[in-house]
Protein backbone atom coordinates (compact mmCIF):
# COMPACT_ATOMS: atom_id res chain seq x y z
CA UNK A 1 0.00 0.00 0.00
CA UNK A 2 1.44 3.41 -0.99
CA UNK A 3 1.92 6.12 1.61
CA UNK A 4 -0.71 8.32 0.01
CA UNK A 5 -3.33 5.56 0.10
CA UNK A 6 -3.02 5.10 3.87
CA UNK A 7 -5.63 7.08 5.86
CA UNK A 8 -4.24 10.06 7.77
CA UNK A 9 -5.14 8.62 11.16
CA UNK A 10 -3.32 5.38 10.26
CA UNK A 11 -0.20 7.33 9.31
CA UNK A 12 -0.24 9.16 12.65
CA UNK A 13 -0.75 5.85 14.45
CA UNK A 14 2.16 4.21 12.62
CA UNK A 15 4.39 7.20 13.29
CA UNK A 16 3.63 7.22 17.02
CA UNK A 17 4.30 3.49 17.26
CA UNK A 18 7.66 3.96 15.52
CA UNK A 19 8.58 6.81 17.85
CA UNK A 20 7.80 4.65 20.88
CA UNK A 21 9.88 1.78 19.46
CA UNK A 22 12.79 4.15 18.89
CA UNK A 23 12.64 5.16 22.54
CA UNK A 24 11.39 8.71 22.05
CA UNK A 25 8.55 7.77 24.40
CA UNK A 26 9.10 5.16 27.14
CA UNK A 27 6.76 3.35 29.52
CA UNK A 28 4.67 5.88 31.41
CA UNK A 29 5.65 8.82 29.19
CA UNK A 30 2.94 11.17 28.05
CA UNK A 31 2.51 11.32 24.28
CA UNK A 32 1.11 14.36 22.39
CA UNK A 33 -2.56 15.20 22.92
CA UNK A 34 -5.26 15.27 20.23
CA UNK A 35 -4.75 19.03 19.89
CA UNK A 36 -0.97 18.77 19.71
CA UNK A 37 -1.09 15.99 17.12
CA UNK A 38 -3.64 17.91 15.06
CA UNK A 39 -1.28 20.89 14.96
CA UNK A 40 1.83 18.79 14.32
CA UNK A 41 0.32 16.86 11.39
CA UNK A 42 -1.94 19.69 10.18
CA UNK A 43 -5.10 17.60 10.48
CA UNK A 44 -8.40 17.97 12.32
CA UNK A 45 -8.85 16.72 15.87
CA UNK A 46 -11.23 14.09 14.50
CA UNK A 47 -8.26 12.48 12.77
CA UNK A 48 -5.81 12.74 15.69
CA UNK A 49 -8.45 11.44 18.09
CA UNK A 50 -9.02 8.34 15.95
CA UNK A 51 -5.26 7.63 15.89
CA UNK A 52 -5.10 7.76 19.70
CA UNK A 53 -8.23 5.63 20.00
CA UNK A 54 -6.58 2.96 17.83
CA UNK A 55 -3.55 2.93 20.10
CA UNK A 56 -5.74 2.62 23.19
CA UNK A 57 -7.81 -0.18 21.62
CA UNK A 58 -4.64 -2.17 20.95
CA UNK A 59 -3.32 -1.73 24.45
CA UNK A 60 -0.44 0.56 23.53
CA UNK A 61 -1.46 3.57 25.59
CA UNK A 62 -3.67 4.40 28.55
CA UNK A 63 -5.86 7.48 28.24
CA UNK A 64 -6.60 9.47 31.39
CA UNK A 65 -9.37 12.09 30.99
CA UNK A 66 -8.02 15.55 31.74
CA UNK A 67 -4.43 14.31 31.99
CA UNK A 68 -3.50 12.87 28.62
CA UNK A 69 -2.36 9.63 27.00
CA UNK A 70 0.54 7.59 28.37
CA UNK A 71 2.63 4.74 26.97
CA UNK A 72 1.27 1.61 28.55
CA UNK A 73 3.84 -1.08 27.76
CA UNK A 74 6.80 -2.00 25.56
CA UNK A 75 5.76 -2.62 21.98
CA UNK A 76 6.95 -5.83 20.35
CA UNK A 77 8.54 -5.61 16.90
CA UNK A 78 6.02 -5.32 14.07
CA UNK A 79 3.09 -4.32 16.28
CA UNK A 80 1.95 -1.73 13.76
CA UNK A 81 1.37 -4.60 11.34
CA UNK A 82 -0.43 -7.13 13.51
CA UNK A 83 -2.31 -9.96 11.88
CA UNK A 84 -6.02 -9.53 11.21
CA UNK A 85 -6.82 -12.02 13.97
CA UNK A 86 -4.82 -10.05 16.55
CA UNK A 87 -6.42 -6.80 15.49
CA UNK A 88 -9.89 -8.34 15.68
CA UNK A 89 -9.20 -9.69 19.18
CA UNK A 90 -8.22 -6.27 20.59
CA UNK A 91 -10.61 -4.17 18.61
CA UNK A 92 -13.82 -2.75 20.00
CA UNK A 93 -17.05 -3.54 18.11
CA UNK A 94 -17.33 -1.55 14.90
CA UNK A 95 -19.87 1.25 15.15
CA UNK A 96 -21.33 2.71 11.96
CA UNK A 97 -23.43 5.85 12.02
CA UNK A 98 -26.37 5.98 9.60
CA UNK A 99 -27.98 9.36 8.92
CA UNK A 100 -31.18 9.56 6.86
CA UNK A 101 -33.36 12.62 6.28
CA UNK A 102 -36.35 10.43 7.07
CA UNK A 103 -37.54 6.90 6.53
CA UNK A 104 -41.01 5.88 5.49
CA UNK A 105 -42.82 2.73 4.51
CA UNK A 106 -42.35 3.58 0.82
CA UNK A 107 -38.58 3.97 0.84
CA UNK A 108 -36.48 4.40 3.96
CA UNK A 109 -37.41 1.24 5.83
CA UNK A 110 -36.30 -0.97 2.94
CA UNK A 111 -33.01 0.88 2.74
CA UNK A 112 -32.52 0.64 6.50
CA UNK A 113 -33.29 -3.08 6.45
CA UNK A 114 -30.68 -3.73 3.75
CA UNK A 115 -27.98 -1.75 5.54
CA UNK A 116 -28.70 -3.48 8.84
CA UNK A 117 -28.50 -6.89 7.14
CA UNK A 118 -25.06 -6.18 5.69
CA UNK A 119 -23.86 -4.61 8.94
CA UNK A 120 -24.87 -7.74 10.86
CA UNK A 121 -22.96 -9.93 8.41
CA UNK A 122 -19.82 -7.88 9.08
CA UNK A 123 -20.38 -7.81 12.85
CA UNK A 124 -21.02 -4.06 12.81
CA UNK A 125 -23.47 -2.14 14.95
CA UNK A 126 -25.61 0.65 13.50
CA UNK A 127 -26.38 3.93 15.22
CA UNK A 128 -29.36 5.33 13.30
CA UNK A 129 -30.27 9.01 13.38
CA UNK A 130 -32.60 11.28 11.38
CA UNK A 131 -31.69 14.72 10.09
CA UNK A 132 -35.34 15.56 9.30
CA UNK A 133 -34.17 17.18 6.07
CA UNK A 134 -32.50 20.06 7.95
CA UNK A 135 -28.83 20.85 7.40
CA UNK A 136 -28.26 22.25 10.91
CA UNK A 137 -29.72 19.08 12.37
CA UNK A 138 -27.50 17.03 10.04
CA UNK A 139 -24.41 18.83 11.36
CA UNK A 140 -25.45 18.24 14.98
CA UNK A 141 -26.02 14.55 14.32
CA UNK A 142 -22.60 14.19 12.66
CA UNK A 143 -20.94 15.85 15.67
CA UNK A 144 -22.83 13.57 18.07
CA UNK A 145 -21.82 10.43 16.16
CA UNK A 146 -18.17 11.49 16.10
CA UNK A 147 -18.29 12.17 19.82
CA UNK A 148 -19.77 8.72 20.31
CA UNK A 149 -16.75 7.30 18.47
CA UNK A 150 -18.27 5.76 15.35
CA UNK A 151 -15.79 4.17 12.94
CA UNK A 152 -17.57 5.43 9.84
CA UNK A 153 -20.70 7.21 8.65
CA UNK A 154 -23.28 6.39 5.99
CA UNK A 155 -25.31 9.47 5.10
CA UNK A 156 -28.09 10.50 2.75
CA UNK A 157 -27.39 14.24 2.55
CA UNK A 158 -30.30 16.63 2.86
CA UNK A 159 -31.55 18.56 -0.16
CA UNK A 160 -30.06 22.01 -0.55
CA UNK A 161 -28.07 24.35 -2.74
CA UNK A 162 -24.91 23.88 -0.66
CA UNK A 163 -23.37 20.72 0.75
CA UNK A 164 -22.87 20.32 4.47
CA UNK A 165 -19.40 21.62 5.39
CA UNK A 166 -19.04 18.77 7.92
CA UNK A 167 -19.18 16.21 5.10
CA UNK A 168 -16.48 18.09 3.21
CA UNK A 169 -14.27 18.23 6.32
CA UNK A 170 -14.65 14.51 7.01
CA UNK A 171 -13.76 13.74 3.40
CA UNK A 172 -10.64 15.90 3.56
CA UNK A 173 -9.68 14.18 6.83
CA UNK A 174 -10.09 10.81 5.07
CA UNK A 175 -12.63 9.72 7.66
CA UNK A 176 -14.69 6.77 6.31
CA UNK A 177 -17.91 8.34 4.99
CA UNK A 178 -20.24 7.21 2.22
CA UNK A 179 -22.99 9.27 0.58
CA UNK A 180 -26.21 7.39 -0.15
CA UNK A 181 -28.31 8.18 -3.24
CA UNK A 182 -26.68 11.56 -3.82
CA UNK A 183 -23.51 12.09 -5.81
CA UNK A 184 -21.81 15.15 -4.36
CA UNK A 185 -20.22 16.70 -7.43
CA UNK A 186 -16.88 18.32 -6.70
CA UNK A 187 -16.36 16.46 -3.43
CA UNK A 188 -14.39 13.16 -3.55
CA UNK A 189 -16.73 11.35 -1.16
CA UNK A 190 -17.61 7.70 -1.79
CA UNK A 191 -21.07 7.32 -3.26
CA UNK A 192 -23.58 4.48 -3.46
CA UNK A 193 -26.66 4.83 -5.62
CA UNK A 194 -28.51 3.62 -8.66
CA UNK A 195 -28.05 4.46 -12.33
CA UNK A 196 -30.75 7.12 -12.30
CA UNK A 197 -30.00 8.33 -15.83
CA UNK A 198 -30.15 4.82 -17.28
CA UNK A 199 -33.25 3.81 -15.34
CA UNK A 200 -35.05 7.02 -16.25
CA UNK A 201 -34.16 6.67 -19.92
CA UNK A 202 -35.41 3.09 -19.96
CA UNK A 203 -38.71 4.08 -18.37
CA UNK A 204 -39.15 6.97 -20.81
CA UNK A 205 -38.22 4.72 -23.76
CA UNK A 206 -41.08 2.46 -22.73
CA UNK A 207 -43.57 5.34 -22.62
CA UNK A 208 -42.47 6.75 -25.97
CA UNK A 209 -42.52 3.30 -27.60
CA UNK A 210 -46.16 3.00 -26.53
CA UNK A 211 -46.88 6.12 -28.55
CA UNK A 212 -47.07 8.76 -25.86
CA UNK A 213 -45.84 12.17 -27.06
CA UNK A 214 -47.08 14.53 -24.37
CA UNK A 215 -45.55 13.29 -21.15
CA UNK A 216 -45.57 15.31 -17.97
CA UNK A 217 -42.72 14.90 -15.52
CA UNK A 218 -43.59 15.44 -11.85
CA UNK A 219 -40.82 15.96 -9.28
CA UNK A 220 -39.49 18.24 -6.53
CA UNK A 221 -36.98 21.01 -7.39
CA UNK A 222 -34.15 19.12 -9.06
CA UNK A 223 -31.31 21.49 -9.93
CA UNK A 224 -29.44 20.91 -6.66
CA UNK A 225 -30.34 17.26 -6.12
CA UNK A 226 -28.26 14.87 -8.22
CA UNK A 227 -30.66 11.92 -8.10
CA UNK A 228 -33.68 13.86 -9.38
CA UNK A 229 -31.51 15.83 -11.83
CA UNK A 230 -30.22 12.54 -13.28
CA UNK A 231 -33.78 11.28 -13.76
CA UNK A 232 -34.66 14.43 -15.66
CA UNK A 233 -31.50 13.99 -17.75
CA UNK A 234 -32.50 10.42 -18.63
CA UNK A 235 -35.98 11.66 -19.56
CA UNK A 236 -34.49 14.29 -21.91
CA UNK A 237 -31.98 11.84 -23.41
CA UNK A 238 -34.73 9.37 -24.31
CA UNK A 239 -36.75 12.06 -26.08
CA UNK A 240 -33.67 13.15 -28.03
CA UNK A 241 -32.94 9.62 -29.21
CA UNK A 242 -36.57 9.12 -30.26
CA UNK A 243 -36.64 12.44 -32.10
CA UNK A 244 -39.53 13.66 -29.97
CA UNK A 245 -39.64 17.29 -28.90
CA UNK A 246 -40.02 18.19 -25.23
CA UNK A 247 -42.60 20.65 -23.97
CA UNK A 248 -41.38 21.64 -20.52
CA UNK A 249 -44.55 23.67 -19.96
CA UNK A 250 -46.09 20.28 -19.16
CA UNK A 251 -43.60 19.72 -16.35
CA UNK A 252 -44.30 20.27 -12.68
CA UNK A 253 -41.02 20.52 -10.79
CA UNK A 254 -41.90 22.24 -7.53
CA UNK A 255 -43.62 19.47 -5.59
CA UNK A 256 -42.54 19.42 -1.95
CA UNK A 257 -44.64 16.82 -0.13
CA UNK A 258 -42.09 14.07 -0.83
CA UNK A 259 -39.21 16.00 0.72
CA UNK A 260 -38.10 14.95 4.23
CA UNK A 261 -39.94 16.90 6.90
CA UNK A 262 -42.44 18.30 4.34
CA UNK A 263 -44.94 15.45 4.21
CA UNK A 264 -47.79 17.25 5.93
CA UNK A 265 -51.47 17.43 5.11
CA UNK A 266 -50.98 21.02 3.99
CA UNK A 267 -48.16 20.29 1.53
CA UNK A 268 -49.94 17.21 0.18
CA UNK A 269 -53.08 19.27 -0.43
CA UNK A 270 -51.06 21.95 -2.24
CA UNK A 271 -49.32 19.37 -4.42
CA UNK A 272 -52.63 17.71 -5.30
CA UNK A 273 -54.03 21.09 -6.33
CA UNK A 274 -50.97 21.84 -8.49
CA UNK A 275 -51.18 18.50 -10.29
CA UNK A 276 -54.92 18.69 -10.86
CA UNK A 277 -54.59 22.22 -12.24
CA UNK A 278 -51.81 21.06 -14.58
CA UNK A 279 -53.93 18.23 -15.93
CA UNK A 280 -57.01 20.41 -16.36
CA UNK A 281 -54.99 23.06 -18.22
CA UNK A 282 -53.30 20.48 -20.45
CA UNK A 283 -55.88 17.86 -21.54
CA UNK A 284 -53.45 16.59 -24.15
CA UNK A 285 -51.23 14.98 -21.50
CA UNK A 286 -51.47 11.22 -21.90
CA UNK A 287 -48.79 10.02 -19.52
CA UNK A 288 -47.24 11.03 -16.20
CA UNK A 289 -43.63 10.40 -15.24
CA UNK A 290 -42.94 10.53 -11.49
CA UNK A 291 -39.32 11.62 -10.94
CA UNK A 292 -39.53 10.62 -7.27
CA UNK A 293 -39.74 7.40 -5.25
CA UNK A 294 -43.43 7.64 -4.38
CA UNK A 295 -45.84 10.52 -4.04
CA UNK A 296 -49.30 10.03 -2.56
CA UNK A 297 -50.34 13.43 -3.90
CA UNK A 298 -49.26 12.46 -7.43
CA UNK A 299 -51.12 9.17 -7.21
CA UNK A 300 -54.35 10.60 -5.80
CA UNK A 301 -54.57 13.60 -8.13
CA UNK A 302 -53.73 11.63 -11.27
CA UNK A 303 -56.16 8.89 -10.25
CA UNK A 304 -58.95 11.43 -9.77
CA UNK A 305 -58.32 13.12 -13.12
CA UNK A 306 -57.99 9.86 -15.04
CA UNK A 307 -61.25 8.62 -13.55
CA UNK A 308 -62.95 11.85 -14.68
CA UNK A 309 -61.58 11.49 -18.19
CA UNK A 310 -62.54 7.85 -18.55
CA UNK A 311 -65.79 7.97 -16.63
Amino acid sequence: MSETSIPLYQRIYNDLVSRIKRGEYKDGDRIPSEKELAEEYNVSRITSKKALEMMAERGLIARAPGKGSFVKEDIPSGSEHRSDNQKQTNRKPTLVGLILPDFSEAFGTTLLSGIEWEASRENCFLVVKKSYGKQDMEESVIDALLELGVDGILIMPVHGELYNRKILQLTLDEFPIVSIDRCMNGIPVSFVGTDNIGASKKATDFMLDLGHKQISILCPPYKNTSTVYDRVEGFIKSHAEHGVGIDDSLWLTDLTSTLPGKNSEETRTKDVSKIMELLKSNPGITCLYFGIQYCAACYESSKINWEKRTG
